[in-house]
């Protein structure tokens, strides 16, 4: 046996294999709607791929079909590309521990279907904790990366802002602000990339006289599955 598979197999504790176990744990799953991690292999670049929390839509017995969606405002961003079209995705239970690798057989930014699997994999304790798949905020940590202070929003203070990839505003909370950039709270950390540019319309309400123009540099996990998305204001542009 290879060490690589060595490796991942220390990392499984046990496999669901019957059918009806299978269809009831998605059922659970849908009934409770648990935010899910879902993730698309990326072999050239892992630290690039896309990750996303999700939720089961539906799940369709007779088809033997499973349906996701993308949490509510956000949309899933999958490389839709030749190359990558049948890449494998992976969907994490962290309540369960359990995980499916699977290939879509539908898929949009509106949602995404795969075949019931014949496999649920429930990972090893050991594997859930070191399980990483966005970056911790640890502000002690990155403090010395910035160079203006930042003054933390009280009470809920929000932005208007226009990423450059939609057709509409969206309103987010605000973290914390300072001259040189802001920091926005949100549910999906797949619906933002580094370098994505986005235009700040207005700060709690009021319009800004001119917008101004940012660039997401981090994303960030804080506490209960929200995200942290730091953004630096560019210079000059607006």
């Amino acid at each position: 046996m290879s060490s690589d598979k060595r490796e991942s197999t220390e990392f499984l504790k046990e496999s669901v294999t019957d059918e009806l176990e299978i269809i009831d744990i998605f059922r659970t799953l849908h009934r409770k709607k648990e935010k899910l991690w879902l993730w698309q292999e990326n072999k050239e670049n892992p630290n690039q791929r896309s990750i996303h929390l999700c939720t089961i839509r539906k799940v369709d017995v007779l088809a033997k079909l499973i349906w996701l969606n993308p949490l509510n405002q956000s949309k899933f961003h999958f490389n839709l590309d030749e190359q990558r079209k049948d890449s494998d995705f992976f969907l994490y239970s962290k309540a369960k521990n359990m995980a499916v690798r699977f290939q879509a057989r539908e898929r949009d930014s509106e949602y995404m279907s795969f075949s019931t699997p014949k496999k649920i994999n429930a990972l090893s304790d050991d594997f859930s904790q070191k399980l990483n798949l966005i970056e911790k905020e640890n502000e002690r940590e990155h403090i010395h990366e910035r160079q203006l202070p930042r003054k933390q929003a009280k009470g809920k203070q929000t932005i208007q802002a226009l990423l450059a990839n939609e057709l509409q505003p969206k309103a987010y909370e605000l973290y914390d602000i300072s001259a040189g950039g802001l920091a926005i709270k949100w549910q999906d950390p797949g619906y933002f990339k580094k370098g994505d540019q986005i235009k700040i319309l207005s700060i709690n309400g009021a319009a800004l006289k001119q917008p101004i123009q940012g660039e997401v540099v981090s994303i960030r996990e804080m506490n209960d599955e929200i995200f942290k998305i730091g953004v630096q204001f560019i210079k000059g542009e607006s």
